[in-house]
């Protein structure tokens, strides 16, 4: 959006014809609940256009993930504050919720063992930078009506909290600055034997439903999975698989449910409240 932030401003991070106060209004109006979903860390415009801020490679040059896209530094303060700048804004022009995206360092691309940062990367610096970084931007938004709210690999909950994972991306640095936590609970993304099962596209609602379990076991922040609306890689998932999740989630004692699918493009038999109970067959929740 065309932000009033005046770094905004100066790199252009927007597009052009549209007005968010209109939409944020007629949304409303609507009686829809608006979440502004921001993308933290990989930021291609902040990144080129302050190329000191961005992540970078030994011999000095830009790092890029395997889209080609830039990422900023979650160490500087500067890139910090120009997100929680933006978050807060959105929060007043009317946004009920604000969710953190790319809350993490890279994890994919070339030379991604050899990054550049403006501190040594390592287990602790990267777990204090989110902690830090959450804190500062909950400090913030807390003082709008909006809600905060952040997204995490699908796999985090399973991590010990002695390993990161090399991204820094821990439940116990970014739940108690979150109201809502979202796992990213996409069954085809996690890897084949996980949870000893073969092939986890296949078991929606296993994987579902072990994530919000696993994720609830370890904070006490409200849990809304992301749900995976979409096909890919030669696994089908039509209306069955769509409620297998969200009964999953709901069974296991989530807040409520997001889909996602890159196109926008949903299955409204999905989302009546019935739905659940008029389809057979689902599954139940496994004997623990």
């Amino acid at each position: 959006w065309d932000s009033a932030n005046p770094l905004a401003k100066e790199i252009e991070a927007y597009a052009p014809g549209m007005d968010l106060q209109e939409l944020v209004n007629e949304c409303h109006r609507r009686g829809i609940y608006i979440m502004g979903r921001i993308v933290v860390f990989k930021d291609e415009v902040l990144g080129k256009a302050k190329p000191d801020w961005a992540v970078k490679r030994v011999d000095g040059s830009l790092y890029a993930d395997n889209e080609g896209l830039a990422w900023v530094d979650p160490f500087r303060q500067e890139v910090r504050d120009y997100n929680i700048a933006l978050a807060v804004e959105i929060a007043q022009i009317g946004f009920d919720e604000v969710q953190l995206d790319y809350l993490r360092f890279p994890s994919d691309g070339s030379g991604i063992l050899g990054l550049v940062y403006s501190q040594e990367a390592n287990f602790e610096t990267r777990t204090a930078a989110m902690a830090e970084f959450c804190a500062q931007m909950y400090d913030a938004v807390s003082r709008t009506p909006a809600f905060l709210s952040a997204d995490i690999f699908g796999l985090t909950p399973f991590v010990d909290a002695s390993r990161d994972m090399g991204i820094g991306q821990r439940v116990e640095d970014i739940a108690p600055s979150m109201d809502y936590l979202s796992p990213m609970a996409y069954p085809t993304t996690y890897a084949d034997g996980t949870l000893g099962f073969p092939n986890p596209g296949l078991e929606p609602y296993q994987f579902v439903y072990r994530t919000v379990r696993a994720l609830r076991a370890r904070t006490t922040t409200p849990v809304r999975p992301w749900l995976q609306g979409y096909s890919i890689g030669g696994i089908e998932y039509g209306t069955f698989e769509f409620l297998e999740q969200r009964k999953a989630a709901e069974d296991a004692g989530s807040v409520g449910w997001i889909w996602w699918n890159s196109r926008g493009q949903y299955t409204p038999d999905a989302f009546y409240p019935d739905a659940i109970a008029n389809t057979p067959g689902l599954s139940d929740p496994p004997s623990e």
